[in-house]
């Protein structure tokens, strides 16, 4: 029998002298830059640590030395890739549970576009600081419904919620406001986004179960806002926020999935984020 080795954060399968190594050094970056970095935010006001020249946007040149970023994940083997994201994620929540969701949500956009294998969205991604869209003031993260003749009241249709989007040719238009909940909202440069959307023939199919989309969004185009940054009691380090939409047009190249593939898109993004999550607080 091959004994767990009693490693940095407790006891561990044996590890590989690589995986060690990226073990070793990213707690090194969480023991030395997010711990203190986390006190100092903690002690800010929320508009103080997204204002331009606070501590907070030093955490994404310091992180990236590491040279850690998703595309590098994407080049190993998947059984040792799904081992090293979580000794990451796990270091990371040790150091700082608020900068680590920030680190994760940050690279999120691009994590999606280099899923989908879309090139044009992963130049437009890189470098960017991210955020998930996928909450909504008035029905939360309830997007998705997967067996709706079990969960559906029958002849009922779904909240579409307060952000929606229409497909007219190629663009997308988006309209409404995400919740004050979203990880980077008040920061982010590019958000990967889930809405309901019309494709022309309303927002329903036959069964009341809303149709998707799921885009890739550059926070900078015309109409995009954003509201106060949201002042908490714990993950103070962690800016979250509205992001508001007034006839936003994308380019409907930006989509990663519409109609038919949404409900996928949703299932592997919710995926993606539980373990990055659980990963983080087994951390903590």
């Amino acid at each position: 029998m091959t004994l767990p080795a009693a490693g940095l954060s407790g006891f561990e399968p044996p590890l590989s002298e690589e995986e060690a190594a990226i073990q070793a050094s990213v707690h090194r970056f969480s023991k030395e830059v997010l711990r203190p970095l986390g006190r100092e935010l903690d002690r800010m006001s929320a508009e103080e640590v997204i204002a331009p020249g606070s501590p907070y946007y030093s955490l994404f040149s310091e992180f990236a030395k590491l040279g850690l970023d998703p595309t590098l994940l994407a080049e190993l083997p998947p059984e040792m890739a799904v081992r090293i994201e979580s000794l990451i994620g796990e270091e990371l929540g040790w150091g700082d549970a608020g900068l680590a969701v920030s680190l994760g949500c940050a690279g999120f956009p691009l994590q999606m576009a280099a899923a989908a294998g879309n090139a044009e969205l992963v130049e437009l991604c890189q470098g960017r600081i991210g955020c998930w869209m996928a909450t909504q003031p008035d029905r939360g993260s309830d997007n998705q419904l997967f067996d709706i003749a079990r969960d559906w009241p029958a002849g009922q249709q779904a909240n579409i919620g307060n952000l929606t989007a229409k497909v007219v040719g190629d663009e997308i238009i988006i309209n409404g406001q995400s919740s004050a909940w979203v990880s980077n909202g008040a920061v982010a440069q590019v958000a990967f986004g889930l809405m309901c959307a019309d494709y022309g023939d309303g927002f329903f199919d036959s069964n009341g179960l809303p149709h998707g989309i799921a885009v890739i969004i550059p926070l900078d185009l015309k109409g995009v806002s954003k509201g106060k940054p949201l002042d908490k009691i714990g993950q103070r380090s962690l800016p979250q926020g509205e992001i508001y939409f007034d006839s936003v047009r994308v380019p409907r190249r930006f989509a990663i999935a519409e109609r038919d593939a949404y409900y996928g898109a949703v299932s592997s993004s919710w995926s993606y984020a539980g373990t990055h999550m659980s990963q983080v607080f087994t951390g903590v």
